[in-house]
């Protein structure tokens, strides 16, 4: 490969199980990398750390990639890339960027513009030594103060050049976000291919994590997913400690958030993901067309918020800000937390805490779509939740609840000895014992409502909704959904 645009296919690697040892493989590995590509353009890069760093990208949804290192270029294309792909599905809010330094741009110079010849809408070269001071100011000015930095050291893999990568740079990654030091290989006798490789990065990576600036960040072993990388312990985090002190809390949480940790979040109950999920794919469609009719400022609220999770999805799916309100200080404060960790800006994603009765829709205004999720088998006064969610819809409102099974008629009398009502619609009443302790229950005091079918198809249109439209679960869905113990529905004004 000459680092040109051609596209070729890098030599195959053969392995004989029985055969052939560990470090055979590894060796084939090695020297195949060297002579890999992509769009045309020579990449030496594992697979598997390309597909580890789609799994960072993801989860971190970084803004910019700040690549010490550019060779030819070709990862500052593939990292272009991926940005773009997480902006096309609505993980990114601003313009991604590619800011590649290294000592001689000329190869990329040459190759580049063949691959792409309109990369620097978004990737950016800088000719500069990582050692000097003044590139990492250049890089800061370039960013602005408020870019979310993926940064990825792929410099000359010796101690010096690790240490002032780390050093400078560091500063540009997020609480939560990631530093990657490639190729510790080096310095790994087993994995070393050549003995003109140099030497250096992993001293270099121990020493400075012992610096009150890498004290800040943890090694992710756990993020070599595959078995086989050219990055042992390269794989940083910048520790987030509001996080982390919700973590430490011991309180299980609602949602199964992807927050880059090393375990999963411990759930309040096992069937919650299924519940999530049959919401999310039951809302979907209707709340995405109310907001691509709403247009690019598309608006929505998520009342009874919990820690957010379908605010997050009200954005991914097409609103432009976000309101999301929930009674619990601990609701609350996981829902920022959370927001600041994943990088939402609070100016799109409004998390406040309040009281549903106390809104006020004249001062918040009309949203394209409201969320009402959970929330009406919780209160003692469901038709006034309805009538404030109500006020606040400008197009669609997203109404789901929990449902008693009675199906039959109820009887009653009214106002005389011979009287002999009869009523489709009933209402069972629940005192949430639990309500102190269980973030899932009502707020303390409270005494719970439970509509059946009727009774709750009767509340969204005297609350002043003209229309409404139930969501038929299918047979992937939660078995609540199924059976009829819990419903979607959909109203509008």
């Amino acid at each position: 490969m000459t680092g040109g645009p051609e596209a070729t296919l890098p030599p195959a690697v053969s392995i004989d199980l029985e055969r052939d040892s560990l470090r055979s493989y590894w060796l084939a590995r090695a020297r195949q990398h060297t002579q890999d590509s992509y769009a045309g353009v020579q990449l030496s890069k594992f697979p598997e750390d390309l597909r580890a760093y789609e799994h960072l990208l993801w989860l971190a949804a970084p803004d910019a990639v700040i690549e010490i290192g550019t060779h030819f270029g070709a990862s500052a294309l593939w990292f272009r890339d991926r940005l773009r792909a997480l902006q096309a599905y609505g993980r990114l809010s601003r313009e991604p960027r590619v800011i590649t330094i290294d000592v001689d741009q000329s190869h990329a110079r040459e190759a580049m513009p063949v691959a792409d010849p309109d990369f620097g809408r978004q990737i950016i070269l800088i000719e500069g030594d990582v050692r000097d001071p003044a590139v990492s100011g250049k890089v800061a000015d370039l960013l602005g103060h408020d870019a979310r930095c993926l940064v990825v050291e792929d410099s000359a893999h010796t101690r010096e050049t690790t240490t002032a990568a780390l050093s400078a740079f560091a500063r540009f990654v997020p609480p939560g976000g990631f530093f990657v030091v490639e190729d510790g290989c080096v310095d790994v006798d087993a994995m070393r291919a050549d003995a003109a490789w140099p030497r250096g990065v992993l001293p270099a990576l121990d020493d400075w994590l012992e610096t009150p600036d890498g004290a800040e960040f943890v090694v992710r072993r756990d993020l070599e997913l595959y078995g086989i990388s050219c990055h042992p312990r390269g794989f940083l985090q910048r520790r987030d400690e509001s996080l982390e002190d919700e973590l430490r809390s011991g309180l299980n949480w609602m949602y199964p958030w992807e927050l880059g940790t090393p375990e999963p979040l411990a759930l309040l109950h096992p069937e919650l993901p299924s519940v999530h999920s049959t919401r999310a794919e039951l809302i979907e469609d209707p709340v995405r067309e109310a907001l691509a009719a709403a247009g690019p400022q598309a608006t929505a609220i998520d009342l009874a918020c919990s820690e957010g999770w379908f605010a997050h999805r009200l954005l991914d799916w097409g609103a432009a800000r976000v309101v999301a309100i929930d009674l619990r200080d601990q609701n609350v404060r996981r829902a920022r937390v959370v927001r600041n960790h994943l990088g939402v800006s609070p100016t799109k994603l409004d998390v406040r805490q309040g009281d549903i009765y106390a809104l006020e829709p004249a001062e918040l205004g009309a949203f394209d779509v409201v969320l009402l999720l959970g929330l009406l088998y919780h209160v003692e006064d469901p038709v006034g939740a309805l009538r404030r969610a109500r006020a606040l819809t400008g197009s669609v409102c997203v109404v789901e609840s929990q449902l008693t099974r009675q199906s039959s008629a109820i009887h009653y009398g009214w106002g005389t000895s011979s009287s002999d009502e009869r009523a489709e619609e009933s209402l069972a009443m629940r005192i949430e014992a639990d309500a102190l302790t269980n973030p899932l229950a009502s707020a303390p005091g409270v005494v719970s409502l439970v509509p059946n079918l009727p009774a709750l198809e009767a509340m969204v249109l005297g609350a002043g909704f003209s229309r409404i439209e139930l969501r038929e679960a299918r047979p992937r869905h939660n078995k609540q959904y199924r059976d009829g113990d819990r419903v979607v529905l959909i109203a509008w004004p």
